[in-house]
């Protein structure tokens, strides 16, 4: 082969190798930036999937804490509910006892004023009877003494009659409403208490 075509065809080889090693570059270079792209996207995936279970741990943690809060409210409420239900119980019986001693005290006044009016009433009828047995007595002794009076009016009246006719003086007796009146001359007169029942 002559040297002018060897020079020809070394001419040819050199633009092709060169359009080879351009080529090769481009696909090594796009292998490059893909192989980047590929190692950005898995460390963005390891960082998503490290933040996502990071969330997840996260959530699961506020979870159990939410659910911890719930059975700690749950448990307060239901302690208040039974201290509430225990106070009401409390009050209620309270309250019966309460109105059972009311009750007792309210009998038992009643009772007292009971007794103290039986008292009053006993007393007073005693009286009465007294009263009336007084009352009674009272009239009797009235009836008594008017008759005794009368007894002595009727003996004075006797004997100033009979001093009268030895006399010779008029008696002329007379009855006001509360005298007994014997006038045995024109200076003479006589007064006697007269005794009336005033009741």
């Amino acid at each position: 082969m002559s040297p002018k075509k060897k020079e020809n065809k070394n001419d040819n080889i050199v633009p092709s190798l060169s359009n080879e090693a351009g080529s090769i570059q481009a696909k090594m270079n796009g292998l490059k930036l893909r192989a980047a792209i590929d190692t950005t996207v898995k460390k963005n995936l390891k960082a998503d999937k490290y933040e996502a279970r990071r969330l997840i741990r996260r959530l699961r943690e506020r979870i159990v804490l939410n659910q911890n809060e719930a059975k700690l409210a749950t448990a307060c409420v239901n302690t208040q509910y039974k201290l509430l239900q225990r106070l009401f119980m409390l009050r209620v019986h309270e309250s019966k006892e309460a109105i059972a001693r009311l009750r007792k005290e309210n009998c038992d006044l009643k009772a007292e004023r009971d007794k103290v009016i039986s008292a009053k009433d006993e007393l007073i009828n005693e009286k009465d009877e007294q009263i009336a047995k007084l009352e009674s007595h009272l009239q009797s002794l009235h009836f008594q003494l008017e008759r005794v009076v009368l007894e002595m009016v009727e003996k004075l009246e006797n004997r100033l009659e009979e001093d009268s006719l030895n006399l010779n003086v008029v008696i002329s007796p007379k009855i006001t409403d509360n005298f007994f009146c014997i006038q045995i001359s024109e200076n003479v007169l006589i007064l006697l208490p007269f005794l009336q029942k005033n009741f």
